[in-house]
């Protein structure tokens, strides 16, 4: 009675009767069709319909984002980043690792604490009982902390500072936790960091030279020490350069890096260097891989056994290549928070 009064009671009949007739023109077109065509039509329909569903989309965008993530990372950091994580999962900071005299890795023959002369084999070069190495860089004021195991040579890859600048106080605490070390053999290789500030007026008056502040343990910058042990003999080189990169030991790409790098002798068993080749251990997010290409030409020349360094702590871990391991010993993140309580360890 309401549509009645307000459209009219004629309008309101034909209105109805021309959605019946639509209503039985609908129904008598469903009912022609066969139900086999009226199922085929609903499967196409629904296949176009979920085709591009949201879920598809994201499924989709997601595959594509991680494909993109991939290509990038492989162009920033280059494929010595990839053979650092496949190694990672079985050597860990904490893994004893032997190196042969082939420079390559190896599993133990005997455990650190028995250890004894490995098999040599075929290998000519007859090193008598086996050498038990400790080795950590980048504490930056953290060295307290560390797990030290028994060994028998200690090196220590730079970088014990906390701040810009090392003070009196750092130097003192960290020559006391040398002297407080039980190996034979201690060696310190110089950081960026390891230097005092040359606007400090005590420092100029003390005296700048590291060597005489540090005395439980022999500074390497640019030095080889070779030691004698059980009738074998064992080279170490430490340099302390790298390209620019503030505020010690640094130099611009060049000439005169280049003559630093090229006065590394050959024959070393051990070389410590505070930074990293270029490509190896070097990358330093959101910079990308920052080492030192000069030292990377330099290593087929020299054919260290054992390459240990530190300084870009994003690239912690060992590093596989010919002749050569590799290691980035840094014990600290990017925020400087110690994250490996325990120094690597070589048997050679």
């Amino acid at each position: 009675p309401f549509l009645q009064d307000c459209i009219g009671g004629d309008r309101l009949s034909h209105m109805l009767s021309v959605r019946s007739r639509s209503l039985s023109g609908q129904n008598g077109t469903a009912m022609s069709s066969s139900p086999r065509h009226q199922s085929a039509h609903n499967l196409k329909r629904q296949s176009q319909e979920s085709r591009w569903s949201p879920t598809r989309v994201l499924l989709l965008f997601a595959v594509l984002a991680a494909g993109g993530w991939f290509i990038v990372g492989i162009a920033r950091r280059g494929p010595w980043s990839i053979a650092r994580q496949s190694l990672s999962k079985d050597l860990t900071v904490k893994t004893l690792i032997q190196i042969g005299l082939d420079g390559a890795v190896r599993k133990p023959d005997e455990t650190w604490d028995t250890c004894k002369r490995p098999s040599l084999g075929q290998e000519s070069r007859a090193f008598a009982p086996c050498v038990r190495v400790v080795a950590v860089s980048d504490t930056h004021g953290h060295h307290r902390r560390l797990e030290m195991p028994p060994g028998d040579v200690f090196l220590f890859a730079g970088d014990w500072t906390n701040g810009t600048y090392t003070t009196y106080k750092q130097v003192d605490d960290f020559n006391r936790w040398l002297g407080e070390l039980p190996y034979p053999h201690k060696f310190v290789v110089s950081g960026n960091h390891d230097i005092f500030d040359p606007m400090d007026a005590d420092a100029r008056s003390r005296g700048a030279d590291m060597q005489q502040h540090l005395t439980n343990a022999v500074l390497l910058n640019d030095e080889q020490a070779v030691i004698e042990q059980g009738g074998s003999e064992l080279r170490v080189y430490g340099v302390p350069w790298q390209p620019s990169y503030g505020p010690g030991f640094q130099l611009p790409r060049g000439q005169a890096l280049r003559e630093k790098l090229a006065a590394i002798p050959t024959g070393v068993d051990i070389l410590v260097t505070h930074g990293p080749p270029f490509r190896m251990g070097d990358a330093d997010d959101p910079n990308g891989n920052e080492g030192d290409p000069l030292l990377r030409e330099e290593l087929p020349r020299v054919r260290p056994r054992l390459h240990l360094f530190g300084h870009f702590h994003g690239g912690k871990g060992l590093y596989e290549q010919p002749a050569t391991t590799h290691v980035n010993l840094a014990t600290v993140d990017f925020q400087y928070r110690l994250v490996n309580h325990s120094p690597w360890r070589f048997i050679l």
